[in-house]
């Protein structure tokens, strides 16, 4: 492996780290059963990795979470409605 591979390595871990850091510092309790859209389109590119760390952060607690767009959202988790059972 040559040297600028192995510092574009390093720096890709450094950014995912910074990522991770963010996801987790996010209070979720602001989420509880809210429908929450994740935008996915700017100039940052985003690995799959944050998408799925805050989708596994929002499931236990968020409504529903989308992807996407206001306008064209794709659904990727939807709570299910508890029985009402009497």
């Amino acid at each position: 492996m040559n040297r600028l591979t192995h510092q574009l390595q390093h720096f890709h871990l450094i950014i995912k780290q910074i990522f991770l850091n963010n996801i987790n510092s996010i209070n979720t309790a602001e989420y509880t059963d809210q429908r929450v859209i994740i935008k996915g389109c700017g100039e940052t590119p985003i690995g799959d990795f944050a998408y799925m760390e805050i989708t596994k952060r929002l499931r236990p607690i968020a409504k529903t979470i989308m992807y996407g767009e206001p306008c064209s959202t794709v659904p990727v988790y939807k709570k299910a409605k508890p029985d009402n059972i009497y």
